[in-house]
C-alpha cells in the first residue's frame, strides 16, 4: 500500500503543491520514506522470528512509547 500511495500521479501531484518541490525532490523524499519503512519491517520480522517483543521492539526502533 505505502508503494502504491507513494508512486501515483496524484500523490505526486498533491505533494508539489503542498509543498513547492520539484517531482526529483518528491522521489528523493518517497525513496527514503519507503526505506525507512522497508527497515522497520524487517527489524520487526527480525525481532519476532527470535522470539522479541515486536511491540516493544517497535517502540524502540521509532523513539515512540
Amino acid at each position: 500500500m505505502a508503494f502504491t500511495l507513494h508512486f501515483s500521479a496524484f500523490t505526486t501531484q498533491a505533494l508539489m503543491i503542498e509543498s513547492n518541490k520539484t517531482p526529483r525532490e518528491l522521489g528523493a523524499l518517497t525513496a527514503e520514506i519507503l526505506r525507512v519503512l522497508l527497515n522497520r519491517a524487517v527489524e520487526l520480522q527480525r525481532s519476532a522470528a527470535i522470539g522479541g517483543d515486536s511491540i516493544t521492539d517497535a517502540s524502540a526502533a521509532t523513539g515512540e512509547d
